[in-house]
């Protein structure tokens, strides 16, 4: 009745059988998870195919003479370097170099904030990977959750069979509402500016130190320690 209308309300007939009731249906929608694939290998190739086929963000990063132009992926990066990439959660890196660039690929990968590191290679390769890794700075604790042997034990044995056996062991810890959450380590934890490259260094991941006039500095390589080291007064001028 237009007569009990407040100040400022306009009443409008509802016309619908149901007698007024009004259903809403929400679906939500979560960001696709991330896979980072690093390598030319046939166990990275029938990766990104299939991460496409589930859905997947795919990013390739391989080298520029390595590149297969008629796989589909979303991002293809020609160098193995993470710094700048923006890895959002929730992300999975997959070394599957298979013996090319495996060093640098690993160190890259090692050298996010991203939880599952996944290196597809012998126990043997891995543990002499760790050693040289640990040598140039990764914590032992960073080692630690890397993934090798990567994937579900499926008794894969077929390039396309470890592929999958990665991806259901992802599609695993996709469906742990805790694994969600801690996808990618938190940016609040304590981050360094390496004085001599600028880069930001997570203290938690690399122990890279010198100490100066009583303060710890932080950087993210040796090759920055040691220019630092020789002439201090050099880079905290600058900075």
């Amino acid at each position: 009745n237009k007569s009990d209308n407040g100040p400022g309300e306009k009443h409008f007939q509802m016309t619908c059988h149901s007698g007024g009731s009004l259903s809403v249906y929400v679906e939500p929608v979560f960001p696709r998870p991330l896979i980072v694939v690093m390598g030319n290998s046939p166990v990275a190739i029938s990766l990104l195919k299939m991460s496409s086929e589930l859905g997947y963000e795919t990013l390739w990063t391989v080298t520029p003479e390595k590149e297969n132009e008629t796989l589909e992926v979303d991002r293809i990066q020609k160098t193995f370097d993470l710094k700048n990439i923006n890895l959002s959660s929730p992300c999975f890196i997959i070394v599957c170099t298979q013996g090319e660039n495996d060093w640098e690929a690993l160190e890259s990968a090692m050298k996010t904030s991203v939880n599952y590191v996944a290196f597809v290679g012998s126990r043997r390769k891995t543990e002499t990977l760790k050693k040289e890794l640990s040598e140039n700075g990764v914590s032992p604790d960073r080692l630690g959750k890397m993934v090798n042997p990567a994937g579900l034990d499926l008794k894969a044995r077929t390039p396309s069979e470890i592929a999958l056996s990665i991806l259901a062991e992802i599609v695993q810890l996709l469906r742990d509402d805790n694994t969600l959450d801690n996808q990618v380590v938190s940016e609040s934890e304590e981050k360094a500016i390496d004085p001599v490259c600028g880069m930001k260094v997570d203290t938690e991941l690399t122990k890279i130190t010198f100490q100066f006039k009583s303060q710890d500095y932080h950087f993210c390589c040796n090759g920055c320690k040691t220019k630092f080291k020789n002439n201090p007064e050099l880079f905290l001028i600058a900075s």
